[in-house]
């Protein structure tokens, strides 16, 4: 039974989803999208603890924050919406070549860095102020 539910509320959650900036992507019959490197899935829309990372980051728009394990860039493309600026991290280029085409489309590639590789190996902090990171 609750499986039932789990499953049902996927399908909800599809059929509310407006934007199309994923309509090139395949999605699961949960309605996630598989990622290229077959490391996982992302949702087509933020989950809760990105709802309030994006919240959070809308108070310090003029700061940088970091989204590790970017994949095809859910939680980056809304704040980049919001003009925040933010480093796109994943181990998989191919996410972050869709990301940054989908930034460019929309005119918001000035917001954008992107950091290809293993997060913990390929940053570095160093002379930079950093107002939030999300791992999610």
């Amino acid at each position: 039974m609750k499986k039932n539910l789990f499953i049902s509320s996927f399908f909800l959650y599809l059929q509310s989803y407006s934007s199309d900036n994923y309509h090139a992507l395949k999605v699961n019959m949960w309605g996630d999208i598989p990622t290229h490197n077959q490391m996982g899935v992302m949702s087509q829309k933020p989950c809760m603890i990105a709802k309030n990372f994006i919240h959070y980051a809308e108070n310090f728009p003029q700061h940088l924050f970091v989204d590790v394990g970017a994949a095809y860039g859910v939680t980056t493309l809304k704040l980049l919406a919001k003009k925040i600026h933010v480093i796109a991290n994943d181990v998989d280029i191919t996410h972050l070549n869709y990301i940054q085409k989908q930034a460019k489309n929309d005119h918001l590639h000035q917001y954008l860095e992107l950091l290809p590789g293993n997060f913990t190996k390929s940053f570095s902090g160093k002379n930079r102020k950093i107002q939030g990171i999300l791992f999610a």
